[in-house]
């Protein structure tokens, strides 16, 4: 009788297991929810959850680990987010799966927004590509807010101070979540990992990855120098990386982190966010660099494309003594909203 018992109860526990109970959403991600206009539904029995906006439906349920998909990360947990015609899904090791049907344009936004609510430190880390010698570049995601700015640190490998202040804010802004009320920021420390490995101001095959964007004024011309734009405009992978995220995100304002000229430069409809810096910072504000700059970021998506765009150019010195002078003007970039 004992051991019939004792079958009976380790039966019981194993079914217990197998049929995991359904874990609570943090309040936050329901909030959020709400924000973007989804309405609870009538999940199906494999669901825990379902909402209902207009044509499309997303659900909450079981996931098993894939390797299906990009690599996110929220903290130390591993997550996969996977985008067909069909549907967008992102899974998160716990075992959780948000699925969205059909996918559309904003669909990788909201499931990212999503991500953040559900990161023990808010933040949600992407690889948005890789470099020349492989190596990811990545990209942190902070905040659901709907004023959206966008940071570039190491354009050129032999300008490291970028990387240093940019994960310095990173870690400001985990620690400081009212700085992200009403925002979302998306930091990338470093655009060209074979460079700073390198110390040269050029990726692995020798382009100055701030002269490969596809410009009207992109040229090929100073092959063999630490200048040249590359044998055609978009030639490099993390040039077509970063223009992808840009596409994606579709950021409000942009700040790129460049050494040693000491001054604060804008691109486009930016003089007025420039000058706020400026009065932070004590740099001066210098609407023109003072020499072409041909395939430049700032030409392709500033002067072209009428992003609000500002190259903060430190002195030389450490990354900490950059943070230091440049914290206040950073965070006001963020909390900066462009006019119409």
């Amino acid at each position: 009788m004992k051991i019939l018992t004792f079958a009976l109860a380790v039966l019981l526990s194993v079914s217990a297991w197998a049929e995991p109970t359904e874990p609570q959403l943090p309040a936050s991600t329901v909030e959020l929810l709400q924000q973007q206009g989804w309405q609870p539904s009538e999940p199906s029995p494999q669901e825990w959850g379902a909402w209902q906006r207009g044509e499309s439906r997303l659900v909450w349920q079981s996931w098993q680990p894939s390797e299906e998909g990009e690599t996110w990360r929220l903290g130390a947990e591993q997550a996969r987010f996977h985008s067909s015609d069909e549907a967008a899904r992102l899974g998160l090791s716990r075992g959780w799966e948000f699925a969205i049907t059909p996918a559309q344009t904003e669909t990788r936004d909201e499931l990212l927004s999503l991500a953040v609510t559900l990161s023990r430190d808010s933040t949600v880390w992407r690889t948005y590509g890789k470099s020349v010698q492989g190596s990811p570049l990545e990209v942190a995601h902070l905040g659901t807010g709907p004023n959206r700015t966008l940071f570039f640190g190491v354009f050129h490998g032999d300008e490291p101070a970028g990387e240093l202040v940019l994960e310095r804010l990173i870690e400001y802004l985990i620690k400081t979540p009212t700085e992200l009320q009403g925002q979302s920021v998306v930091v990338c420390p470093v655009v060209n990992p074979d460079g700073l490995k390198a110390e040269t101001r050029v990726n692995a095959r020798k382009v100055d990855i701030n002269r490969n964007f596809p410009a009207k004024n992109w040229s090929g011309e100073d092959q063999g120098t630490r200048y040249w734009g590359g044998p055609a405009p978009a030639s490099e992978p993390e040039t077509r990386a970063v223009i992808a995220l840009l596409e994606s995100y579709r950021p409000h304002k942009i700040v790129t982190l460049h050494a040693p000229l000491l001054n604060v430069n804008y691109d486009g409809p930016a003089g007025e966010l420039a000058k706020r810096m400026s009065a932070l910072n004590g740099y001066p504000v210098e609407p023109d660099i003072g020499y072409p700059t041909p395939g430049s970021f700032g030409n392709y998506i500033g002067r072209e494309r009428k992003v609000p765009t500002i190259t903060l150019e430190f002195p030389e010195g450490p990354g900490g003594a950059m943070w230091l002078k440049n914290k206040t003007a950073l965070l006001e970039a963020i909390r900066y909203v462009p006019k119409p």
